[in-house]
């Protein structure tokens, strides 16, 4: 069984200022060879309206990183950042919240200056339209350099899309709605019901309608963040983030559930064992699977399984990172670097009363 070797670790970005959080974050390689980071910045805090998706890039395999620049950047908390590549085409997903949502968050917040300047900021935005708030599909057709188009998704997802052998898109997400006690008075949107769905497409803009992965959610949990692998038979497993509804104190554990019947019937879903989510997979040049997680519990720790049967066995958690002091942690995702080496991104930080921040592991497979 393969595992793994840490060989260094780095920071693509920090910003120790006021709007210095930023978290979220997912990689790509793009087809120029540049590496692609994207996350959430320009932000005060976890929830607060002034969040965009921003874009790092790296010409050295991610020696050095660029400054970032915004992707998404509506008048809401723009949050996540899933990047897909496939050719010129590069696409980026995001969600953001309504102000309804935000102002009941910032309701908690202890009297100060950044209370009062979050509720200013929303009391001139408040108007905004609703058309904004959802979950977003960002489209480059230059590389990943520009996004000149976007439009709405009813699934959302922190790493997004996969591209499947036969070259079409497959994005496995938790429905995106907005709480009925947030919405306003006009807003007749039509969500999807709560679930894990999945959707194809071949350009990158028309979307099959979702179809919802045929397995049943337990009544007292939550099943969102999924991610999907290709299996080499043209399957596909999706692992999914479960933990108790309306309690994120508890462990986050990791199911899987898989395709059969050329996608038309789906097995009933497995435990990994792992108090870490949510996943995300990557494909290795060797054949290896590599999922990695973040652990939210004590020890806290970014970590990594491996499979080197296409998913049949996993490998004990490796430990890529295990240096936070806090539990707000994780979303990692990795990419396959040019010698062969592996590149995993993930939020976190170090000290106490330090701003979380988006940190790499360079590492291999031994």
């Amino acid at each position: 069984m393969s595992k793994a070797e840490v060989i260094k670790r780095g920071i693509i970005y920090k910003n120790d200022g006021l709007f210095g959080f930023a978290a979220w974050p997912s990689v790509a390689k793009l087809n120029d060879g540049r590496i692609a980071v994207v996350f959430s910045g320009d932000r005060i805090k976890h929830v607060c309206p002034f969040g965009k998706t921003m874009i790092c890039y790296s010409y050295d395999e991610g020696e050095s990183w660029t400054a970032p620049s915004a992707v998404a950047n509506t008048v809401f908390d723009d949050r996540d950042g899933g990047i897909t590549v496939k050719g010129n085409q590069v696409l980026v997903t995001s969600f953001n919240n309504n102000f309804a949502f935000q102002k009941h968050e910032n309701e908690n917040m202890p009297a100060g200056a950044v209370k009062d300047i979050i509720n200013k900021y929303i009391s001139l935005y408040e108007n905004a339209s609703q058309d904004e708030v959802g979950s977003f599909v960002w489209v480059s057709e230059d590389g990943g350099n520009t996004f000149k188009t976007h439009y709405k998704m009813p699934i959302t997802a922190p790493h997004g899309p996969i591209v499947l052998s036969d070259g079409r898109y497959f994005y496995v997400g938790r429905s995106f709605s907005v709480e009925k006690k947030f919405r306003s008075e006009n807003d007749n949107t039509e969500y999807l019901p709560e679930g894990i769905y999945y959707s194809f497409s071949s350009d990158g803009y028309n979307w099959t309608q979702p179809e919802l992965l045929g397995t049943e959610v337990p009544e007292n949990e939550m099943w969102c963040e999924p991610h999907a692998v290709e299996h080499k038979n043209g399957e596909i497993s999706v692992f999914i983030r479960v933990h108790e509804k309306n309690n994120f104190k508890i462990p986050m554990r990791t199911i899987v559930t898989t395709s059969s019947g050329n996608l038309t019937e789906w097995s009933k879903p497995v435990e990994l064992g792992l108090q870490a989510s949510p996943p995300h997979l990557m494909r290795h040049s060797s054949g290896a699977v590599v999922c990695v997680i973040g652990r939210r519990e004590k020890p806290f720790a970014e970590q990594v399984i491996i499979s080197d049967d296409d998913g049949k066995t996993w490998s004990l958690p490796f430990d890529l990172d295990n240096s936070s002091v806090s539990p707000d942690l994780g979303y990692p995702a990795s990419v396959e670097l040019k010698d062969g080496n592996i590149l995993t991104v993930y939020y976190q930080h170090e000290k106490e009363n330090e701003k979380n921040y988006i940190k790499y592991t360079l590492w291999k497979l031994v």
